[in-house]
């Protein structure tokens, strides 16, 4: 990874959460529970580099990525590159190739943003290196073992960018985000860090206090 570069995992955290981006990644601060442990198991398979060929089918896990255009790096756990004529030709494959890349997460399976917008600039960065064009792409839920088609589109492509310039722009004026509240906190990693609402009493304090 080069200076300045945009981890693609940091799109990510980033939708989710942009204070939890800034506290894991900016600051370092490391959490964990049941819910990063379920995670870090279901990556453990695809962690290391593989290429795995199954007649028409080759399976790489752990590929590196790169977008000159967007400053983004990133590792895809899984690529799948189906052998066809009409596709691009992949060098250290030696072969013309058809290009979807699968994400691995725990739990149910289910439509995330955050998800798709990950697995969206992996493709963007596919893409770009092999001259491909990938429609589509999945996110593999390794608890239920399903996977879910996400349909990389126009759509999801601009709002993808959007985050990407989000955060290079949150990233550049080097201010954490301030703490807001929702029922999900209560399952991130770093939720006694953050301490989301101690956080937002203490705001509302200070703002009774102004009027005083």
């Amino acid at each position: 990874m080069e200076k300045d570069e945009i981890l693609i995992s940091w799109l990510s955290e980033f939708d989710y959460c942009p204070r939890r981006f800034w506290l894991k990644a900016i600051e370092k601060q490391e959490g964990d529970n049941q819910y990063t442990a379920e995670g870090s198991m279901a990556h453990q398979h695809v962690h290391g580099e593989r290429v795995e060929k199954r007649r028409e089918q080759i399976k790489v896990t752990g590929l590196h990525v790169r977008s000159e255009k967007y400053n983004l790096y990133g590792i895809c756990d899984c690529v799948e590159f189906q052998v066809d004529q009409d596709g691009v030709k992949i060098p250290f494959l030696g072969e013309n190739c058809k290009v979807c890349p699968v994400e691995y997460k725990h739990g149910r399976a289910r439509n995330e943003r955050e998800y798709n917008v990950q697995l969206a600039a992996q493709a963007i960065c596919l893409e770009e290196m092999y001259g491909a064009a990938i429609p589509r792409g999945y996110i593999y839920y390794t608890s239920v073992r399903q996977r879910h088609e996400v349909i990389i589109d126009d759509s999801l492509r601009e709002y993808t960018v959007k985050v990407i310039n989000d955060l290079t722009n949150f990233i550049s004026e080097g201010r954490p985000a301030i703490a807001v509240y929702k029922k999900r906190c209560h399952r991130c990693s770093i939720y006694d860090i953050c301490s989301p609402k101690n956080v937002m009493v203490s705001k509302y304090m200070k703002g009774l206090w102004k009027d005083v």
